[in-house]
């Protein structure tokens, strides 16, 4: 369909022969011609697009505001995902210290009964 499209407007630069021109020169062109010239060209075109391409558009700018909306929950519940990670690990980190606590204890518990045990084996 779009070489079709393409096939039914007129080539603006038949029978022109092709020269390269200087970036300078480009640039002086593109001031004076394209943008006197270009909302004549926008209207021209919009009178020709069929409504399948509009149709077409509005799809694409849907599918992309969607798209969009659904990149911004991805990041929040990413976000909140961090924030329970953080929540966990500090959990973990403040039971494991009581843990060391607690077992460090039982270790110096059990060291001064074996001491106790040993000084009393020893005396008696």
């Amino acid at each position: 369909m779009k070489d079709r499209l393409l096939s039914e407007q007129p080539n603006p630069m038949a029978g022109c022969r092709q020269m390269s021109l200087p970036p300078r020169c480009l640039i002086c062109l593109e001031r004076v011609h394209v943008k006197d010239h270009l909302p004549g060209w926008l209207e021209q075109s919009s009178a020709t697009i069929p409504s399948d391409h509009l149709r077409l558009s509005e799809r694409i700018v849907r599918v992309e505001e969607a798209l969009k909306n659904q990149n911004l929950l991805m990041e929040k519940r990413f976000e909140d995902m961090n924030k329970r990670f953080k929540h966990i690990s500090r959990q973990v980190a403040h039971s494991f210290g009581w843990t060391i606590g607690i077992m460090s204890g039982l270790f110096v518990a059990l060291g001064v009964l074996i001491t106790v045990y040993r000084f009393l084996g020893a005396a008696g």
